[in-house]
């Protein structure tokens, strides 16, 4: 996908666009750390993760980050090949982590559009850096009410929030993990046909911490994970 035709689909402001030629260098650098992570031998576990505790309105994780019990394992909900799944996490996750690397943020994770087994249409967590956050995200009007990642998800809108407090404070959707988060930018991945498959979410206990030179590597592993992420279709 070029840069400017990211730029048009994902509708973020002008003032928040960095240079299309930063953007590209940063794609070869996702494209380098994809193929390093492919050849890699040290490979994670990335099929189970920790999650917190809903709180009883169910309108939070739980603020003082109880964990659940069990972790989150992939494995249980993925109706497409596992092992397929797993190379695309192994990818994903180098890429991930390169760019958490690059801009010093405190959270991000990439999530796929898809039905899943027990949890219906929902964008799933599959890869992330920073500390236990929910693992799905229902796709409907409810979520797409109190979730940035359900609203730019259903909508394929790109959002950046400079102060999640006053954005909070204005009636804005955010569904808080971590009490300390103080920015956020959610950026939609599309397919080559233009569909919104999945979305990457970066936090940070900053406020107006998602400048230009910060989005610069955020968009290139927007533009470039959706190579990469896993069918669960198949």
């Amino acid at each position: 996908m070029i840069v400017e035709d990211y730029f048009r689909r994902a509708g973020l402001a002008r003032e928040l666009l960095p240079e299309a030629l930063l953007v590209d260098r940063w794609r070869r650098e996702m494209a380098f750390s994809a193929r390093g992570a492919g050849r890699s031998r040290a490979v994670p576990d990335l099929f189970e993760f920790p999650v917190p505790v809903e709180s009883d309105d169910g309108e939070a994780c739980d603020v003082p980050r109880r964990l659940a019990p069990e972790a989150f394992d992939l494995r249980g909900v993925w109706p497409g090949d596992v092992e397929a799944l797993h190379t695309a996490l192994v990818i994903l996750n180098g890429m991930l982590q390169r760019t958490v690397e690059m801009t010093g943020t405190d959270w991000l994770g990439v999530y796929r559009c898809g039905e899943y087994a027990n949890l219906g249409k929902s964008l799933l967590k599959l890869v992330y850096s920073g500390g236990p956050s929910r693992a799905y995200f229902p796709l409907n009007s409810e979520f797409e009410r109190k979730s940035t990642n359900a609203a730019v998800a259903m909508s394929g809108r790109a959002v950046v929030i400079p102060d999640i407090r006053e954005h909070v404070r204005a009636g804005g959707a955010y569904y808080p993990c971590d009490p300390d988060v103080r920015s956020e930018a959610c950026l939609p991945l599309f397919s080559r046909l233009g569909a919104v498959i999945g979305v990457l979410d970066a936090e940070s206990r900053s406020p107006l911490f998602f400048r230009p030179a910060i989005l610069a590597p955020l968009l290139a592993l927007a533009i470039e994970a959706p190579g990469h992420l896993p069918d669960p279709g198949r």
